[in-house]
């Protein structure tokens, strides 16, 4: 009787530290390795092949970051959002390891326009920035790193629209850029 419950307390604890291990993020995938500038990812729903990154202005956002790029949206016959798209990559600068969300895309073929929609099959290079966070200055980024993660398609409820979200832990592949003269 004492051994079975010391068992059911034990077991319980397990659970608890495997329950708040998962919670914290500590079953996640290791970070891939990163690969160098020229590198394809590739997920079901883009590609992106990053070249090369600089620090530009921009008239809303100030100070960028920028990647020039390779693009195409190969996983929808049906445009998509920079939102979502932005929303699976994981961008970072280093050093301080400063997270930046919602990128802008620029078309090199039309660089007076600012993209806010990926068109299906169409092969883009493209410069797309990144606002910097708040309380990081332009002289500190020596590398931007971009993560792409594993696309999911999920249908909006009664089925009228669809978004596009990463698979949390998934990750198809990293480049580390390092930042020039933009």
């Amino acid at each position: 009787m004492l051994r079975t419950a010391v068992l059911s307390v034990g077991a319980a604890i397990v659970a608890v530290v495997v329950l708040g291990t998962y919670l914290l993020g500590g079953f996640e995938a290791a970070a891939p390795e990163p690969k160098p500038p020229g590198t394809e990812l590739r997920n079901v729903l883009y590609r992106i092949t990053p070249h090369e990154a600089g620090l530009g202005s921009d008239e809303i956002e100030g100070t960028v970051v920028q990647v020039l790029a390779d693009v195409e949206l190969h996983g929808s016959d049906l445009p998509v959002s920079m939102f979502d798209v932005g929303a699976i990559m994981d961008v970072r600068l280093f050093p301080g390891d400063h997270r930046v969300k919602h990128p802008g895309l620029t078309l090199t073929r039309y660089p007076q326009g600012f993209t806010t929609r990926l068109q299906p099959h169409m092969p883009e290079e493209a410069l797309i920035s990144w606002p910097l966070p708040d309380g990081v200055s332009s002289d500190e980024v020596e590398t931007i790193r971009i993560t792409v993660r594993q696309a999911e398609k999920i249908t909006t409820s009664g089925g009228g629209g669809f978004f596009w979200t990463d698979v949390p832990g998934s990750s198809v592949g990293t480049v580390d850029l390092s930042v020039g003269e933009g």
